[in-house]
């Protein structure tokens, strides 16, 4: 049994085999499937979603996945334009308040003395 107090320690070249593309093993402009956290290359990940539903590794579902859903990995050296970050987090966010149910007020509560006395 192995003592809990050590800590794993990876090497260099197992962290980069972690971040290459699970199919043309390259290292450039991944992205990060959610369901299952792989790394994928754009142009492999659009020409395996063409042909498949499934995560190429693990065989995870992709049907319910949008591009939105995708992370990017930026590496270490990668430039990141805040400005452009927010602007991409506000318009998840507008996405998201307009998928929302909208919910109507039962009129019943709302004409009863109880509803102003909450409010």
């Amino acid at each position: 049994m192995k003592d809990e107090s050590q800590k794993c320690v990876f090497s260099k070249s197992e962290v980069e085999l972690e971040e290459e593309c699970g199919i043309c093993m390259e290292m450039n402009n991944m992205v990060v499937l959610p369901n299952c956290t792989h790394f994928l290359c754009i142009k492999c990940y659009r020409d395996w979603r063409g042909r498949s539903q499934s995560c190429p590794s693990c065989r995870d579902s992709l049907t319910r996945m949008d591009s939105g859903d995708l992370w990017m990995f930026l590496d270490n050296n990668d430039t990141v334009n805040p400005c452009a970050i927010v602007r991409e987090n506000q318009r998840r966010l507008f996405v998201y308040i307009e998928k929302l149910p909208l919910v109507v007020p039962d009129q019943a509560l709302v004409s009863s003395p109880y509803y102003y006395h909450v409010r």
